[in-house]
Protein backbone atom coordinates (compact mmCIF):
# COMPACT_ATOMS: atom_id res chain seq x y z
CA UNK A 1 0.00 0.00 0.00
CA UNK A 2 1.32 3.79 -1.04
CA UNK A 3 1.67 5.57 2.03
CA UNK A 4 -1.38 8.42 2.16
CA UNK A 5 0.64 11.33 2.17
CA UNK A 6 2.81 10.22 -0.61
CA UNK A 7 0.71 11.54 -3.57
CA UNK A 8 0.90 10.06 -7.38
CA UNK A 9 4.45 10.89 -7.62
CA UNK A 10 5.19 8.18 -4.65
CA UNK A 11 2.39 5.96 -5.99
CA UNK A 12 4.34 5.72 -9.58
CA UNK A 13 7.70 5.41 -7.99
CA UNK A 14 6.30 2.73 -5.67
CA UNK A 15 5.18 0.89 -8.77
CA UNK A 16 8.06 1.17 -10.96
CA UNK A 17 10.70 -0.04 -8.31
CA UNK A 18 8.46 -2.82 -6.69
CA UNK A 19 6.07 -4.04 -8.78
CA UNK A 20 7.04 -3.13 -12.50
CA UNK A 21 10.67 -4.93 -11.34
CA UNK A 22 9.66 -8.10 -9.91
CA UNK A 23 7.06 -8.49 -13.00
CA UNK A 24 10.07 -7.87 -15.46
CA UNK A 25 11.73 -10.43 -14.05
CA UNK A 26 9.66 -13.06 -14.14
CA UNK A 27 8.83 -11.45 -17.93
CA UNK A 28 12.59 -12.29 -18.84
CA UNK A 29 12.04 -16.26 -17.66
CA UNK A 30 8.35 -16.84 -19.11
CA UNK A 31 6.12 -15.39 -21.87
CA UNK A 32 3.86 -12.92 -20.12
CA UNK A 33 0.29 -13.94 -20.14
CA UNK A 34 -2.46 -11.36 -21.53
CA UNK A 35 -4.48 -11.56 -18.90
CA UNK A 36 -1.46 -9.83 -16.32
CA UNK A 37 -2.15 -7.20 -18.63
CA UNK A 38 -5.65 -6.95 -17.32
CA UNK A 39 -4.49 -7.05 -13.27
CA UNK A 40 -2.25 -4.81 -14.12
CA UNK A 41 -4.71 -1.88 -15.25
CA UNK A 42 -6.79 -2.98 -12.10
CA UNK A 43 -3.86 -2.83 -9.86
CA UNK A 44 -2.22 0.71 -11.14
CA UNK A 45 -5.94 2.44 -10.52
CA UNK A 46 -6.21 1.00 -6.66
CA UNK A 47 -2.83 2.90 -6.17
CA UNK A 48 -4.36 5.79 -6.88
CA UNK A 49 -7.94 6.01 -5.36
CA UNK A 50 -10.57 8.70 -6.31
CA UNK A 51 -14.06 8.50 -7.14
CA UNK A 52 -15.44 6.27 -9.54
CA UNK A 53 -13.82 5.96 -12.69
CA UNK A 54 -11.99 9.37 -12.39
CA UNK A 55 -8.85 7.74 -13.46
CA UNK A 56 -7.73 4.77 -16.55
CA UNK A 57 -4.52 3.19 -16.53
CA UNK A 58 -3.34 4.49 -19.44
CA UNK A 59 -3.45 8.18 -17.30
CA UNK A 60 -0.51 6.80 -15.19
CA UNK A 61 2.24 6.38 -18.59
CA UNK A 62 1.67 10.06 -18.53
CA UNK A 63 2.18 11.71 -15.25
CA UNK A 64 5.81 13.07 -16.33
CA UNK A 65 4.43 14.64 -19.66
CA UNK A 66 0.98 16.05 -18.66
CA UNK A 67 0.96 16.59 -15.12
CA UNK A 68 4.91 17.81 -14.79
CA UNK A 69 5.34 14.97 -11.79
CA UNK A 70 8.77 13.67 -11.87
CA UNK A 71 7.93 10.28 -12.83
CA UNK A 72 5.18 8.66 -14.69
CA UNK A 73 4.00 4.61 -14.47
CA UNK A 74 6.22 2.71 -16.85
CA UNK A 75 3.88 0.25 -18.88
CA UNK A 76 4.72 -3.44 -18.42
CA UNK A 77 3.51 -4.31 -22.21
CA UNK A 78 5.78 -1.84 -23.46
CA UNK A 79 8.17 -2.57 -21.47
CA UNK A 80 8.65 -6.59 -21.70
CA UNK A 81 8.20 -5.58 -25.76
CA UNK A 82 11.78 -3.61 -25.68
CA UNK A 83 13.45 -5.30 -23.07
CA UNK A 84 16.21 -8.15 -23.52
CA UNK A 85 14.59 -10.98 -24.19
CA UNK A 86 16.23 -12.64 -27.14
CA UNK A 87 16.41 -16.07 -26.12
CA UNK A 88 14.08 -16.28 -22.75
CA UNK A 89 17.85 -16.67 -21.05
CA UNK A 90 18.42 -19.82 -22.59
CA UNK A 91 21.74 -20.72 -21.97
CA UNK A 92 24.51 -19.05 -20.63
CA UNK A 93 25.05 -15.26 -20.75
CA UNK A 94 27.60 -14.02 -23.45
CA UNK A 95 27.42 -17.53 -24.61
CA UNK A 96 29.09 -17.43 -28.06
Amino acid sequence: MVPSWGGMQYGALTYNVFVLSTLLFVGQLEPVPQSIYKHEALSVCRIFPGPGNWFVHSDACFFHESLGLPRSVQPLELTVRIGPVPGRLSGMPFQS
